[in-house]
């Protein structure tokens, strides 16, 4: 949550309104768009995000050690080659057009899922 407060740039692209869940290990929060390059991070689950993204502790660790221009790239790795450790999941509410619409597809891209 402090991470994304310190670099909103990296959900450059999400339209302002989009709402983002996080799950680190079972503790949740989420993040609000509320403008470009900036974001609003509450320490509650999303009632309904458009995207529930779920991580391991671990990869949590690592994604707070890279760039922005490398969390999107390095959450995708982490879907697409988990570890034990390491892993994350994507659970995507309204349908995949919707979210693209929205603005979703720029960060769904560097993160190699569409």
């Amino acid at each position: 949550m402090t991470h994304l407060r310190k670099h909103p740039t990296i959900l450059d692209g999400l339209r302002k309104g989009v709402v983002i869940g996080y799950d680190i290990g079972g503790d949740g929060f989420h993040v609000l768009v509320t403008g470009k390059h900036l974001v609003e991070a509450h320490p509650a689950h999303a009632e309904s995000p458009a995207v529930e993204l779920i991580f391991s502790r671990a990869a949590m660790e690592q994604l707070s050690l890279v760039s922005e221009d490398d969390y999107a790239a390095q959450s995708g790795k982490f879907f697409k080659e988990p570890t034990d450790g390491e892993w994350t999941r994507f659970g995507f509410r309204p349908s995949a057009a919707k979210l693209v619409l929205k603005g979703n597809g720029r960060f769904a891209q560097k993160a190699g899922l569409i």
